[in-house]
């Protein structure tokens, strides 16, 4: 039984075509009427190659993950369909915490475990109502008219904290722990590896290829960050100093 519904990402409008109701239900925030330009249909060979990704990627190759629940891998399966679409039409998916500063979009990146859901949380509690989650984990950078877009997306991580807006992107900043905080400004030269390394890398070499053409791109329009940081609220105090 296929359950069909539409939805809008980052500017995209998607026709599915699931095998599982869970996924429609997980998409609810950016579900639409009208029906979708493009095309996205989920198979059972979709399902068997994401549990594969799973087992592979598990530390030690761990197969329990081989018995995850066909919905949970179906909504994997078509985070990747969609971060596949996206090199091709101008947008790239990229891991980090992304948040708006007085309707501005700032990304903080880094390894998982480095604290940057934990960052944008003390910049909700120190800036308040200024402030806006994008998305906690899997946001979508995308060109458009209006200059370079940080988007949310269905996929918010363990918190599913983010909300379906797009807003300027306005700052990128590579997080690493750190006892004493401290931020500076870095170049293009020294952000490329760091940027790439956080954003999803498409199979297809014209797609991969496409990916790193909006990462340079990225980099010499975009201000970038090396940004050390410990758990204080100070850190959110100096980050947000750049924020104008």
């Amino acid at each position: 039984m296929a359950y069909s519904f539409n939805m809008k990402v980052a500017g995209e409008s998607f026709a599915v075509s699931a095998l599982y109701p869970q996924t429609e239900r997980y998409c609810r925030n950016y579900l639409i009427d009208e029906p979708g330009t493009h095309y996205i249909e989920m198979t059972e060979q979709d399902i068997v190659k994401e549990r594969e990704f799973f087992v592979q990627d598990a530390p030690g190759n761990d197969p329990s993950l081989s018995k995850a629940p066909g919905g949970f891998i179906e909504n994997v399966a078509l985070l990747r369909k969609i971060a596949e679409f996206f090199p091709a039409h101008r947008g790239m998916l990229v891991h980090g915490s992304a948040i708006a500063v007085d309707g501005k979009g700032y990304l903080f990146t880094a390894l998982s475990g480095t604290g940057k859901s934990t960052h944008t949380a003390l910049l909700r509690k120190l800036l308040g109502d200024r402030t806006q989650m994008v998305n906690d984990d899997k946001p979508i950078v995308r060109f458009a008219e209006d200059g370079i877009m940080i988007c949310g997306t269905p996929w918010m991580g363990k918190h599913c904290i983010g909300n379906n807006v797009m807003v300027p992107l306005c700052g990128i900043f590579f997080l690493r722990q750190s006892p004493d905080n401290e931020l500076k400004k870095i170049e293009a030269a020294d952000a490329l590896p760091l940027l790439m390394c956080q954003s999803y890398r498409p199979d297809n070499a014209e797609d991969l290829f496409a990916t790193f053409d909006m990462v340079e791109e990225i980099l010499n329009i975009v201000p970038m960050y090396d940004f050390g940081c410990n758990m204080d609220i100070s850190a959110a105090e100096l980050s947000s100093s750049v924020m104008k």
